[in-house]
């Protein structure tokens, strides 16, 4: 790890088989891989391959690790690992890896490498979904979400003239996808392009939805930037959430200029009201929820010794005056007594 600690995951590959030809499948990075599901995966790569006339078998490949948790550079080492353990298995003719849940071109890039350097040659043609500049197919980053695409518009014909689908224009159908990645947001815009009203979208954490339809596009664009989905629509009257924000029921425009139905997330306690900076880090004393964060007494501002950039000359000022008011104290006391203990020629204190 990039700590310097080693942390082990379980990973698997299965040839189920390759009687039609060296066996092909995919490999996932999930934390519920196991050999089971694997196993299961290749068999039905197995029946696919057949049931298309390609001369390949069925294999499938997993890692029990949740990407999500690794740094860039720590991906690597994994996926490089990966393929030190299997380099004896896979090749050309005998067993072709290629992207699936959670691994991406980037990470047969990686692979690919990695098996190269093993076997002393570049070796493109043992895994498949590379980058272009590796050796990559024209098309494959998207294939999966056009095969989807072509199905939806051979299908959606035949059930309006079955009666099992409404006859209706394409714009007025609409469409929710579930999964945001490679395959989903992908099949997510083309739908948008052909014209049907994408209305609802979900991937792991996230699920959004607009009677109105969604702004894929955007999307998409927030979930390359950020690593999550964000609330968009066409429309003002968007009723989509994200989970865990508190809703008003009154539409809002958000930063993005996407319509949402969702109040802005209310400030976490504990937080400075100007960034998100904690306020343990500069205030003696905790904040309750709905309390106001700055320092409500003159003593609570002596004790802020250490705040944030604007309120640190603020503090700095206050110290500067704290030897007059000591030098004050004397007299306010003794005034207090009927008598005044002020020298002569002093002014008096304000």
């Amino acid at each position: 790890m990039d700590d310097g600690s080693l942390r082990t995951y379980a990973g698997y590959r299965v040839r189920y088989d390759d009687s039609r030809g060296p066996t092909k499948g995919g490999i996932r990075f999930h934390p519920s891989a196991s050999v089971d599901e694997v196993q299961s995966l290749a068999f039905w790569m197995t029946f696919k391959c057949a049931v298309l006339g390609l001369p390949f078998g069925g294999g499938k490949g997993g890692v029990a690790v949740d990407p999500k948790e690794l740094s860039q550079l720590e991906l690597e080492r994994l996926s490089r690992g990966y393929i030190d353990r299997i380099a004896d298995f896979i090749g050309p003719e005998i067993d072709i890896p290629a992207p699936d849940v959670y691994t991406n071109e980037l990470v047969m890039g990686w692979m690919m490498d990695q098996y190269s350097v093993i076997n002393r040659s570049i070796t493109s043609g043992v895994i498949t979904g590379k980058p272009l500049s590796m050796g990559g197919s024209a098309g494959r980053a998207t294939a999966t979400a056009d095969g989807a695409f072509h199905v939806i518009q051979e299908l959606v014909p035949r059930l309006r003239e079955s009666g099992r689908l409404e006859d209706k224009p394409t714009e007025e159908t609409s469409v929710a996808v579930q999964g945001f990645a490679n395959a989903g947001a992908e099949l997510a815009e083309q739908l948008d392009r052909e014209g049907y009203r994408v209305v609802a979208v979900s991937d792991s954490r996230t699920a959004l939805h607009a009677p109105e339809g969604l702004d894929v596009a955007e999307l998409r664009r927030a979930k390359r930037e950020d690593g999550e989905l964000r609330a968009g629509s066409r429309s003002p009257t968007s009723s989509g959430c994200r989970t865990g924000r508190a809703c008003s029921g009154r539409p809002r425009r958000s930063r993005t200029g996407c319509a949402s139905a969702c109040s802005p997330r209310r400030r976490r306690c504990g937080t400075s009201p100007r960034s998100s900076t904690p306020l343990a880090a500069w205030r003696p004393t905790s904040t309750p929820c709905g309390a106001s964060a700055r320092p409500s007494t003159r003593r609570d501002r002596r004790r802020s010794s250490a705040g944030p950039p604007s309120t640190r000359a603020a503090t700095a000022r206050r110290r500067a005056e704290l030897p007059s008011r000591a030098l004050c104290a004397p007299a306010r006391r003794a005034s207090a007594r009927g008598t005044s203990s002020r020298a002569p020629g002093r002014n008096r204190c304000g």
